[in-house]
């Protein structure tokens, strides 16, 4: 039996999510937002890149990516596929 990774969740949910931004029945709402799978953030408080299973950045104009501004809005899903319940401090 092969070991479960998680990608079949990753892309489920990365595709549930996409689907839902371009039905206008998400948090957030084109125009000016992108969808990434394991995209790095930096965090200032461990000085060292997280990677983000899947996340959403929302702009408030095109010309925040083109001028290299950080977005306005940053979500962040961390996808879990396991068999038993996840401690608390897993999450």
């Amino acid at each position: 039996m092969s070991k479960n990774t998680g990608a079949i969740l990753e892309n489920f949910i990365y595709d549930w999510v996409q689907k839902k931004i371009f039905d206008n029945d998400f948090l957030v709402s084109f125009p000016n937002v992108k969808i990434f799978k394991h995209k790095k953030y930096y965090s200032k408080e461990r000085d060292a890149y997280i990677v983000a299973d899947i996340s959403v950045e929302k702009y408030f104009s095109t010309y925040d990516e083109e001028e290299g501004k950080p977005p306005a809005l940053i979500i962040v899903l961390e996808c879990k596929d396991y068999r038993n319940p996840l401690p608390v401090d897993d999450v």
